[in-house]
């Protein structure tokens, strides 16, 4: 069994299929489901993998199947983009520090990362 020319044949075929471009039709039904970016209190582990690459089978499923499907990725668990809180870290939001702090218990030191990562991510964006 050849992966490599497995997953050649599958992208030729989504990309032939514009599978991973949405095109909204109200006569559609919707389907909506998200992935939450891994949580800065530890280390990405094999979880974190299976967990995203089962949300990512279903939502190309359900296109499939022709619903409407809207799968955002990295929002924050209060219903945040990731970059809406690294932006508020980055403005010293005490509040959203604090509950990171005390509730997540993530350490000072990964909330400082993230504070970075606006830089980073439109970095990203516009080189691409």
């Amino acid at each position: 069994m050849n992966f490599k020319n497995i997953e050649k044949k599958w992208i030729e075929e989504w990309d032939k299929n514009k599978i991973f471009e949405s095109d909204y039709l109200p006569e559609k039904p919707k389907y909506f489901i998200t992935f939450p970016f891994p949580y800065m209190s530890g280390p990405l582990h094999i979880g974190t993998g299976f967990t995203a690459g089962r949300l990512d089978i279903i939502s190309r499923y359900k296109k499939m199947q022709g619903y409407n499907v809207l799968f955002p990725w990295a929002w924050h668990w209060t219903g945040e983009a990731v970059m809406g809180i690294s932006d508020r870290i980055k403005k010293q939001d005490q509040k959203l520090i604090n509950t990171l702090l005390t509730i997540d218990n993530v350490p000072k030191s990964e909330i400082q990362k993230l504070s970075f990562f606006s830089i980073f991510y439109v970095f990203i964006i516009f080189k691409n």
